[in-house]
């Protein structure tokens, strides 16, 4: 399987003293993989439609199990579809307010167990019901 020895791009873009998009690799790579899926909905890109995950669908929703476990899925799902070079290690969720906090945790898939030292973490925001 691919490591991230190569260079991406990070997400959120910015320039580099280059002019150009800054670019990473390593944990910094795929923490910005993970941000690219998790805020990309399916049918955002033009050539190619299926790529994201349906975060959207739980958008201004009740904060119920249901949901949660939704939520759950679709992550799930987004990881082994388009991110098959990483591990997911837990998904948690916390309410506050008007805003659903969803936490994921992952880490590097290798032949004898995981890469990075420790979980990389990325936390996204879901605007919920009141």
């Amino acid at each position: 399987r691919a490591r991230f020895q190569s260079k991406g791009l990070l997400v959120p873009f910015v320039r580099d003293q280059k002019s150009d998009f800054a670019n990473d690799s390593g944990e910094a790579l795929a923490v910005a993989k993970v941000l690219q899926v998790l805020g990309t909905k399916p049918g955002d890109i033009d050539w190619h439609p299926a790529f994201g995950c349906d975060l959207h669908k739980a958008r201004h929703k009740n904060n119920t199990p249901i949901l949660q476990a939704m939520i759950r899925r679709s992550i799930q799902d987004a990881f082994v579809k388009w991110l098959p070079s990483l591990v997911l290690q837990g998904v948690d969720m916390t309410a506050s307010g008007r805003e659903l906090y969803i936490a994921v945790r992952f880490n590097e898939r290798t032949g004898a167990g995981t890469r990075f030292a420790e979980d990389l973490a990325v936390t996204v925001p879901l605007p919920i019901a009141a």
